[in-house]
Formats: structure tokens, C-alpha cells, sequence
């Protein structure tokens, strides 16, 4: 990207976008940062242009694309598993929405190049190996499948824009990411945030959903941020690329990293009448490290250290 380059950030307010409006910010580039209704975070200054709109109006997508360069699609109607299952249209009817109207509205302002922010919930339940061409061997999971398919599709609309039109994009697949920035309430919060807000709360008993032997693997979100720039300046030929290479952990094993960090000595129950999820899901990311030399820095220890000062300076 050239130094004066036209950036466009939408879901510039959420836990990748803020980072990845911040490290935009240390060189010389004009950002627009699209916000929703999620409180910002983000910084003042001369070269970030802010604001707030409905990425499912259309024409207030055309608006936006207007003289710009490069966009980074990271905006989702996002939610806890609980609110996909309570709330899947909520969820998935926007998605999409925002979805299809950004690639149109870049494809016809001309934009040099467009990164789309897919996810790992793409692929299919106990997949053992989670590489970029194994996402469409089965159906997503069962709990999250709408969000599930809008992103597959999505994903779909940005290669067949790119077979018959030639257009740059780049597809990744983040894996499960956290860090400053995320969301903390219960019914949208992921596993990271969830576990911190009831570390700090001093919450006994701590409950952790299943019986915590579940595997994850987690990456902060700044890693994720740097991982998006590199697929968009070398692999923006629509063909998705994973962006994990994170920690690899169990649930449980989480739970007590975090309560460590929160010094206090609840008592843990496992709570076996909620969903557990799979029993095993991280990303196969020798794509990112072989193309992209992406391979993420923060460790996990670095990142929840990180993470709980944010949140308990706001």
C-alpha cells in the first residue's frame, strides 16, 4: 500500500478493527473508520475520518467507497452462542446485507483492493484438519449456522467477483480471537471476555459450560490486524487463507489462567446441561506461515495481560 493510500475500515469499532485502525495510524495512510452502535474506542486524529452508518444501505455503502483505495470488509452482527441460538435472523440477515452491499458498492467505485473477514466457524463440526480447502467437506456447525453460511457465501460472492471480473480480495479466516477493545456484556461476549468479566467480578462459583476439556486455539487480535495487511498486499487472489498459529489450550485450562490473573480462589463447576461445542477446533495455518510469514507474536499469558489492564482502565 502507498503511503498515501485511502483506507476504509468498516467495523472499525470492534476488537480487530480497532487494532487494525491503530496500526494504520503509524504511517502516513487517510483512513475512514465506519461505526455502527458499539461504542468507540478510537483515537483522534487528523488522518481518521469516523463515521457512523448502516452498512445495509446500500447507497450509503456507494458513499463510502468513493475515492478509496483499499477496504478492509471486518463488519459482522456478532453474538455469544446463545445469541445465535435465540437470534439467528438478527444475526444473519444484516450479515449479509453488509456483506453483499460493500462488495458491490467497491467493486463499482474501482477500489484497488478489498480484504473480506470470513471466520473459522466456516468449517464443519470435529473436522480434524481444518485446512483452507476442507471448509466446504461438510455442514457448518449446528449451533452458529447462520452465521455459518453468510459467511460462507460471502466468501463464495468474493471469488465469483474475482472469476468474472478480475477483482483483488483477500479471504481470511481469523481464528478465535481476543484482546483491548473486545465486548464484555453476557449476551454477546466470547469465551476470553466472558471468563475475564467474571474473574474480575470475583464471580463464586465460576461456571464454566461442559466439562472445560475442550481445545482452542486463541490469537490476539493485534496479531490478527497485522495477519489481514499481509493478505491483502500478497494474497489477494480470493482464495482464503487461515490467520491462526495461536496458543493452543483447554477451556479449563483458560479459566485458571485467568482467574490466576484475577487473584482469586472460586470455586470451579463444570455445567454440563450447556453446550460444550466441539471437543476440538484449531486452524491449520501452514497457508499464512509458508505465503505470508505470518505467524503470530503476542503470547497468550502477554495477551490476557494485556486484555484484563484494558478492561479495568475503562
Amino acid at each position: 500500500m502507498e503511503t498515501d493510500s485511502k483506507i476504509l475500515v468498516t467495523g472499525a469499532s470492534g476488537l480487530i478493527g480497532n487494532h487494525l485502525v491503530r496500526q494504520f495510524l503509524k504511517k502516513n495512510f487517510q483512513i475512514t473508520a465506519i461505526v455502527h452502535n458499539r461504542t468507540s474506542y478510537l483515537p483522534t486524529a487528523k488522518n481518521l475520518h469516523i463515521i457512523r452508518g448502516d452498512l445495509t444501505d446500500y447507497n450509503f455503502c456507494k458513499k463510502i467507497c468513493k475515492d478509496v483505495d483499499y477496504v478492509f470488509h471486518l463488519a459482522v452482527e456478532t453474538g455469544s452462542i446463545t445469541k445465535n441460538a435465540n437470534h439467528p435472523a438478527s444475526i444473519m440477515t444484516p450479515t449479509v446485507l453488509m456483506d453483499f452491499n460493500m462488495l458491490k458498492a467497491s467493486h463499482e467505485e474501482d477500489v484497488k483492493k478489498y480484504l473480506y473477514s470470513s471466520c473459522a466457524c466456516v468449517y464443519p463440526a470435529e473436522l480434524e484438519n481444518m485446512s483452507e480447502d476442507k471448509a466446504w467437506s461438510g455442514p457448518p456447525p449446528k449451533m452458529h449456522e447462520t452465521i455459518s453460511w453468510a459467511k460462507r457465501i460471502a466468501e463464495l460472492q468474493c471469488q465469483s467477483y474475482h472469476k468474472e471480473y478480475g477483482d483483488e480480495i483477500a479471504i481470511v479466516r481469523p481464528s478465535n480471537t481476543y484482546g483491548s477493545y473486545d465486548i464484555f456484556d453476557i449476551e454477546n461476549s466470547h469465551v476470553i471476555s466472558a471468563f475475564i468479566e467474571k474473574a474480575l467480578s470475583k464471580t463464586d462459583p465460576f461456571i464454566i459450560w461442559g466439562n472445560g476439556e475442550q481445545i482452542r486455539e486463541f490469537v490476539y487480535a493485534k496479531d490478527v490486524a497485522d495477519g489481514m495487511i499481509l493478505a491483502l498486499e500478497h494474497y489477494a487472489k480470493a482464495e482464503p487463507i487461515n490467520l491462526g498459529g495461536g496458543t493452543v489450550i483447554k477451556i479449563k485450562d483458560l479459566a485458571e489462567k485467568i482467574i490466576s490473573l484475577a487473584r482469586y480462589n472460586p470455586k470451579i463447576v463444570f455445567d454440563n446441561t450447556k453446550p460444550t461445542g466441539h471437543m476440538k477446533r484449531v486452524l491449520n495455518s501452514t497457508k499464512a506461515r509458508n505465503d505470508l510469514n505470518f505467524i503470530p507474536s503476542t503470547s497468550l499469558d502477554e495477551g490476557l495481560r494485556k486484555t484484563i489492564e484494558w478492561y479495568q482502565s475503562g
